[in-house]
């Protein structure tokens, strides 16, 4: 194999310098800097409506105090999912968080521009994993809750253990390098689990034949800051296809689950109108007749 070299400080191998190497690879080694003024409010604008995008859903659980029709599925792939992303990131800007503490005491408040896109996935992380906790608490028999528990359990264990590279890497003895093919691994998994976090809520939707707990709101302005912050990764921080290709894919499903509510939700509505109409009352088998505690989507989110 070629040997490495250096040359005038910096290490070559075959011509190549290792930070041009590690950066082709995914490691961030260097800050982003004269961002404009408009670039930075977007990136900042896109963090708060991660946030603010979930209230129409807490409002909806808690005011009916019901999460039937959230899949379970679903919310627990999506909290596995942002928490490998929050890894995944964390561990490709293991290399700006030194930069930020070396040069004058505003360096650190300059630097924050390249940490945008991670402040996004950790605000994104917490204010989503509560839903599940929701589900748990609103919830109502012994099997189905200790099933609940069970997957609870399961995506705590799972999450904790593949963190543990994110923090050794920002570690003052930790690197970029020394973890990257781990966060390529786990960049790897998260693009899977997001391409088919909402196929169980596609189906919980239609197996209920509506929209159950599930926000509209929360959904579409969901998948609206999500398309701004594939957006800023593209134009303001020039991140890979694989940082963002995923998220694309994502929040267009989230606009599926609309779809599919939003249709059975339209008939229901059309079908109510069409009986106060004719004053005929509800009649087995119709999907009209079936509310969303019926057996058939009940039995079926014991599994989702």
């Amino acid at each position: 194999t070629p040997k490495a070299y250096s040359e005038g400080g910096e290490e070559k191998q075959n011509g190549v310098t290792a930070e041009a190497m590690a950066a082709a690879l995914g490691c961030l080694n260097s800050l982003v800097e004269d961002l404009p003024p408009s670039l930075y409010a977007f990136g900042v604008g896109s963090v708060l409506l991660v946030v603010l995008n979930q209230v129409p859903q807490y409002r909806k659980i808690l005011h009916s105090r019901s999460a039937e029709g959230l899949s379970s599925i679903t919310l627990g792939i999506g909290n596995v999912s942002s928490a490998f992303n929050v890894v995944n990131l964390t561990i490709l800007h293991a290399n700006q968080v030194p930069l930020c503490f070396t040069g004058d005491a505003g360096a650190f408040f300059r630097c924050q521009a390249s940490f945008l896109v991670l402040y996004s996935a950790i605000a994104g992380f917490a204010a989503c994993a509560p839903f599940y906790f929701l589900k748990v608490a609103f919830s109502s028999g012994v099997r189905k809750r200790r099933s609940l528990a069970f997957g609870l359990w399961a995506q705590v264990g799972v999450i904790s253990l593949a963190s543990v590279p994110a923090l050794v890497a920002v570690s003052p003895w930790g690197t970029c390098q020394r973890f990257r093919d781990y966060a390529n691994v786990v960049g790897f998994l998260n693009t899977v689990l997001l391409c088919c976090q909402y196929v169980p809520q596609i189906y919980v939707c239609y197996a209920r034949k509506g929209s159950g707990a599930v926000s509209y709101m929360t959904l579409g302005f969901d998948a609206l800051g999500g398309y701004a912050m594939v957006l800023y990764k593209v134009f303001a921080t020039h991140e890979r296809l694989s940082s963002w290709l995923p998220y694309l894919i994502f929040h267009s499903s989230e606009l599926g689950v609309i779809a599919v509510a939003f249709w059975f939700d339209t008939r229901k509505g059309k079908g109510a109108r069409g009986r106060d109409k004719t004053l005929l009352p509800y009649e087995p088998g119709t999907v009209e007749a079936h509310s969303p505690g019926d057996h058939e989507a009940g039995d079926w989110d014991e599994a989702m």
